[in-house]
């Protein structure tokens, strides 16, 4: 069992299913407070504001209305190397696809999946330290996400790289422990919402080149 509770942040900008509320309880024997955000149309930003200021605990966890797959113990799994090691500020958990095969992440290039805990790449861009915000257990920290970017896309990179400016020294670590589902439904991602916020993105960091690159990938979703 974990030394105190934790709080789990459930990112939606709908109402809580009950049924993953269940099935979350369900598989979380830990002491554990269960916060959704459901600042209904809401984006992203503000719902995971919402979160973070409703969050007590040292450690917390922070999830997608569209992560599944949890099991006895995955709580334990995710939150242990924070927990057992100061330095880390943020461990992700390992995406698995809708089918349990190895997800799509950013910055696990070459990096194993079996079991362990390793460092995320360093991206492209002032080397910061990138990893998706689909399910993480964060320390409790200053950085907060932009509430000027829209629906969803981009805060997640924005997050990544202020923690990266104002924690230098902390590590971000994916977790090949805590492996979950993430049915990846990129709400309210594409269109408008991936041209405003990639367009607000580069107005922050205009010289990320990797961000210049990319194109609305909500048109490729299978």
């Amino acid at each position: 069992m974990l030394p105190y509770s934790i709080d789990i942040i459930y990112v939606t900008h709908k109402e809580m299913d009950e049924e993953k509320r269940k099935e979350i309880e369900n598989n979380t024997p830990e002491a554990h407070v269960l916060i959704p955000t459901c600042q209904l149309g809401k984006s992203a930003s503000i719902n995971r504001n919402y979160g973070l200021e409703n969050s007590t605990s040292e450690i917390f966890v922070m999830m997608d209305d569209d992560i599944t797959g949890f099991y006895p113990g995955w709580l334990t799994d995710l939150v242990k190397p924070l927990i057992d090691n100061n330095t880390i500020i943020i461990a992700s958990i390992r995406c698995l696809d809708k089918h349990r095969r190895i997800g799509s992440m950013m910055c696990t290039s070459g990096i194993p999946y079996d079991s362990g805990i390793y460092e995320t790449k360093l991206c492209g861009y002032k080397n910061y330290k990138r990893v998706p915000t689909a399910c993480l257990a964060i320390r409790k920290n200053d950085v907060r996400f932009d509430e000027n970017f829209i629906g969803s896309g981009y805060e997640d990179t924005a997050f990544c790289n202020y923690i990266s400016m104002i924690y230098p020294q902390k590590r971000i670590v994916i977790n090949n422990n805590c492996k979950l589902i993430h049915l990846n439904e990129m709400q309210n991602q594409g269109g408008v919402y991936w041209e405003h916020n990639k367009n607000y993105y580069l107005s922050l960091f205009p010289d990320d080149t990797t961000i210049q690159r990319q194109t609305d990938w909500t048109k490729y979703r299978k």
